[in-house]
């Protein structure tokens, strides 16, 4: 998640950069007209693959079928549309790339893996010179119809 956190940090400060080399050459108006109508065609885009996502999940669940990688491929989408929210040029091309479905999927692979490790590192470990019993719980009632075990 931290690396995450510092590859949306730096790609934001090369966005700002680009942003104001891009106003020194074609004006200021012109700039934020462009990254605003970027920002809109954007959102419409990732409504349209989310909408086409649900689909997919929806149809997968009636047939009782696994949902897991277009749930990791809307998770994507949902990183798309934060690109897209994030004021650059940059982003908004990352975030248009993320929406083709080729490597969509791929990153969605890519967060699959990272997330089984995760899980493998920090599984909690047993003590290896720990004795584990199996034992059973039986919870007795004050009801008077259950059967009281002695």
């Amino acid at each position: 998640m931290s690396h995450l956190m510092i590859s949306l940090g730096l790609l934001f400060c090369l966005d700002i950069y680009l942003i104001g080399k891009t106003m020194d050459q074609i004006g200021i108006l012109i700039t934020l007209l462009l990254l605003i109508l970027m920002a809109w065609v954007g959102s419409r885009m990732v409504k349209l693959e989310g909408m086409r996502t649900l689909e997919k999940i929806m149809r997968k669940m009636q047939q009782q079928e696994a949902i897991g990688s277009e749930m990791l491929e809307g998770s994507v989408l949902l990183l798309a549309g934060l690109l897209y929210l994030l004021p650059g040029f940059l982003s908004d091309l990352c975030a248009t790339l993320l929406l083709l479905p080729p490597i969509r999927r791929f990153v969605a692979i890519l967060l699959s893996r990272h997330a089984h490790t995760f899980a493998a590192r920090n599984r909690p470990t047993r003590d290896p010179h720990s004795v584990v019993i199996d034992g059973e719980t039986i919870h007795k009632s004050n009801h008077p119809d259950s059967h009281h075990l002695n």
